[in-house]
């Protein structure tokens, strides 16, 4: 089994590495940028998510219907820490064909886990999971539907453009992360007894994440007005802010699927394996993407509609 689990992790950075070359060879237009409603957003619905499963945890202390959000929380979680770094990056992780691979690289790792430990719940937990992988990715696709923008990747709607953004973006997904691993421990992991001790660090990472979802990008301009004591805008990004940023989009669209792949199938050996070579190649691709000039060459011709 552990071959199997091993070639689907490799098999869906593969799949990555695919959606990323597509989607720099010629990427979608998506019609003009327009902001969508608060609930729309992908923090919301993973705050949303965390609110249910604890509440089912707590009212119910069902682990089989705390199944059925488990997939949708990781999705929300990562889509949450793209958007915001880059509301393209966000764009591509959200289009039909890779939430679908998203669903397939969580769901094999983790039908072969449930086979091969069996248990009396087996059947119904692995009905519930499955559920979860078809309605996760339209529920995220419906969600999401209001996004639109331009077909530079990564785009300027709302990347960092000096080092408080970064700073910011590295704050918020660090939080986010934190926030995903304590909810975990609290109601997968069925220990509600942790909740207690976790109460102060969980609101304060909620709150550091919201903040920098909150700022979205507005972060750079707002130090530099204050510094200047001016209403100018701040100045481009420099080359290795551009470099980190392309550095920090590539990485986070061709580790999605792996993520996902390693999330169910337990620590594997290969896992560090993979970071370090996703982390590579994304440094790779942002000295040689901004180096040219942006991104490759594009004809007319190669656009197509989302």
């Amino acid at each position: 089994m552990g071959t199997v689990l091993d070639v689907t992790v490799l098999l869906a950075l593969a799949a990555a590495g695919v959606v990323l070359a597509l989607r720099l060879h010629a990427p979608p237009a998506y019609g003009p940028a327009r902001a969508s409603t608060w609930l729309a957003h992908p923090f919301t619905q993973l705050t949303l998510m965390c609110g249910l499963v604890l509440l089912n945890q707590l009212a119910l202390d069902g682990f089989v219907r705390a199944e059925l959000l488990e997939l949708p929380r990781l999705l929300f979680a990562y889509l949450s820490i793209a958007r915001l770094l880059d509301r393209a990056v966000y764009r591509t992780l959200v289009r039909p064909g890779t939430l679908m691979l998203a669903s397939i690289a969580y769901a094999v790792p983790r039908g072969l886990a449930e086979t091969s430990l069996p248990n009396p719940w087996t059947h119904e937990d692995m009905v519930v999971w499955l559920i979860a992988c078809v309605a996760a990715p339209v529920w995220i696709m419906w969600v999401a539907r209001g996004e639109r923008g331009g077909t530079e990747f990564p785009g300027s709607e709302s990347r960092p453009t000096g080092i408080v953004g970064l700073a910011t973006f590295v704050t918020g997904a660090l939080a986010t992360s934190y926030l995903i691993r304590v909810m975990y421990d609290v109601t997968f992991l069925t220990n509600l007894r942790h909740l207690s001790a976790a109460r102060g660090p969980l609101v304060a990472a909620w709150s550091a994440a919201a903040l920098a979802h909150v700022g979205d990008g507005r972060f750079d301009g707002f130090v530099h007005r204050l510094r200047t004591a001016t209403h100018e805008a701040s100045p481009p990004a420099s080359f290795l802010v551009r470099v980190a940023t392309r550095a920090l989009a590539s990485f986070t669209v061709l580790f999605f699927l792996p993520s996902l792949a390693l999330c169910s199938s337990g620590g594997r050996p290969l896992a560090p394996v993979v970071v370090v070579v996703v982390v590579l190649i994304a440094l790779i691709l942002g000295v040689v993407l901004e180096w040219a000039g942006g991104r490759p060459p594009l004809s007319s011709a190669a656009r197509r509609p989302c």
